[in-house]
């Protein structure tokens, strides 16, 4: 049987270097045919001068944030099925064969997620890379019961993101996946991590890049939560609960891995999760101007301790 046509998209912003790493692994997939398709965030560190040296088609977003990148994308693609890859992904050469054959044999998912593992990234992307190893595989193990998938090395089925109505364009920096495979989920489509296909993630390599990342997905998790009631577990992030978690997930980790940096997830889940408090509970208006002033750890008078004192029980 003729193989359906995949779009390999990728929206980035000064992705470089590791942008070049990403293209290669797009370009050496066994499967065909497919066509890669970049949507570009204005970038100025040398990106669309690395994008020219690829036999690819090349869009701009005009700086209008993540959603906008994404929706540009689908709407430029032509595949059956949609690979969402980022500029810190790498992918085994097998990754597509494996991923569309198992959307193939599973028709009523939207979305196919993969394990995702670590690449080294120094210390703080890659602990970030160990704990999105414990989710992904924790997420293999429910089958399509997940209530809604990201897009990290994910295959979305092209005609349930239009279904859906495509990518909500108030998100500028993160969650926009959440919400369009929420819009999917209520269109009555399902989604699954393969568990036999795996790809490569470098997380932020810097504790401030960590915190901007959660706190922009917090923010999003508000908007997320008023339109779809219920579907954000608020609680898990609270930082008593973030610090347990990590410390069961220090112990997948360890055993999955087998890296000494397992140690350090149960510290690594409670800041990053403090941080997503933080972004939630500003975006619901639940913070004081007095209290978000001391919550920002990019100004010298950030305290975590004047965090949880100032910490507003979830509404």
């Amino acid at each position: 049987m003729e193989k359906p046509l995949v779009t390999i998209a990728i929206a980035v912003k000064n992705g470089m270097p590791a942008l070049r790493g990403a293209l290669s692994s797009c370009f050496s997939q066994t499967y065909e045919p497919k066509e890669v398709v970049v949507a570009d965030g204005m970038s100025t560190d040398g990106t669309l001068e690395e994008l020219k040296k690829w036999p690819l088609t090349v869009l701009s977003d005009g700086g209008r944030g993540l959603a906008y990148a994404r929706q540009l994308l689908l709407e430029a693609s032509h595949g059956k099925y949609v690979l969402w890859v980022d500029a810190d992904h790498v992918l085994p050469d097998d990754f597509l064969e494996k991923q569309v054959a198992y959307a193939e044999a599973h028709p009523e998912l939207g979305a196919v997620e993969a394990l995702i593992y670590p690449l080294d990234g120094g210390t703080v992307g890659f602990t970030e890379g160990l704990t999105r190893l414990v989710l992904s595989s924790r997420r293999a193990r429910r089958g399509s019961s997940l209530p809604a998938s990201g897009t990290p090395a994910t295959l979305f089925r092209r005609e349930a993101a239009f279904q859906a109505g495509g990518f909500d364009l108030r998100f500028r920096s993160a969650g926009e996946d959440s919400m369009i495979t929420r819009a999917m989920r209520a269109k009555g489509w399902k989604f699954a991590v393969n568990p036999s296909a795996w790809a490569y993630h470098a997380g932020r390599p810097s504790w401030r890049e960590l915190w901007r990342e959660y706190y922009n997905w917090g923010k999003a998790a508000r908007k997320v939560s008023e339109a779809y009631p219920g579907t954000v577990s608020a609680w898990k992030s609270f930082p008593p609960a973030a610090f347990f978690s990590g410390m069961l997930n220090a112990v997948r980790a360890a055993k999955l891995s087998g890296s000494s940096l397992s140690l350090l997830v149960p510290l690594h889940s409670l800041y990053k999760r403090t941080a997503w408090t933080y972004g939630y509970l500003k975006g619901r208006n639940l913070l004081s101007e007095s209290a978000a002033h001391r919550l920002n750890p990019m100004e010298a008078s950030y305290s975590p301790i004047a965090f949880l004192k100032d910490l507003h029980m979830f509404s």
